[in-house]
């Protein structure tokens, strides 16, 4: 998954003895208010329908009466992750980064050892991931505190850096535009090396992350 705050990858190495080993007694069954209230009920309420462990249900359920997912909840629930990861042999790491709007973001990756078979295993880590982190990693890099903080850094720091662009390049905008109304019209008078001046400004740019 990926992400603003936590970013999923799976490498792979050579097929070797098929795995059959489930997830059985590795969940628990979750038991939590069938009706709640809060920014993250729905959440909740389909993350218990889809079966996830009620150790992640647990965790969005404290999220949902703080108002947000922190980096702390995304570490607890990612670490329960890596517990299951590690019981079926599926070797990971993990890389921890600030983005520039100052949240912190999570990386981590799997990867299969050759005696595992490739499919087999990329389905159990999937659903390692889905029952233990997976709606808590989605959450964390869309809540609304996260989606502020982003549209805020653009705001600040990224439409000033687009406007010079384009007016370096004496490409027209609209004095009124939005980042995405701006992010279009410089990727449209850069599109297919028409302006080369333009397109390596806007490069430079997209390289902080936005």
């Amino acid at each position: 998954m990926g992400v603003v705050g936590s970013e999923r990858t799976t490498a792979l190495l050579l097929v070797g003895v098929v795995l059959t080993a489930g997830l059985a007694g590795c969940t628990q069954e979750p038991q939590p208010d069938p009706n709640p209230s809060g920014p993250f009920s729905a959440a909740i309420v389909a993350a218990t329908r889809s079966g996830v462990d009620a150790s992640q249900v647990e965790i969005l359920e404290r999220a949902n009466s703080l108002g947000e997912v922190t980096f702390e909840d995304l570490r607890e629930a990612v670490s329960n992750t890596y517990s299951c990861l590690d019981g079926h042999n599926i070797q990971h790491t993990e890389t921890i980064s600030t983005a520039p709007w100052g949240s912190q973001t999570l990386r981590y990756d799997m990867r299969v050892p050759s005696t595992q078979d490739t499919d087999a295993a990329v389905a159990l880590a999937d659903e390692c991931a889905r029952l233990f982190s997976g709606a808590v990693e989605a959450l964390y890099s869309s809540q609304p505190v996260e989606v502020a903080r982003q549209d805020t850094w653009r705001a600040e720091f990224v439409v000033p850096a687009l406007r010079a662009c384009l007016d370096d390049a004496e490409v027209p905008y609209d004095l009124d535009a939005d980042f995405a109304e701006l992010n279009d019209v410089a990727f449209a008078a850069a599109a297919g090396g028409g302006n080369q001046q333009l397109k390596e400004c806007v490069v430079n740019i997209s390289e902080t992350g936005f």
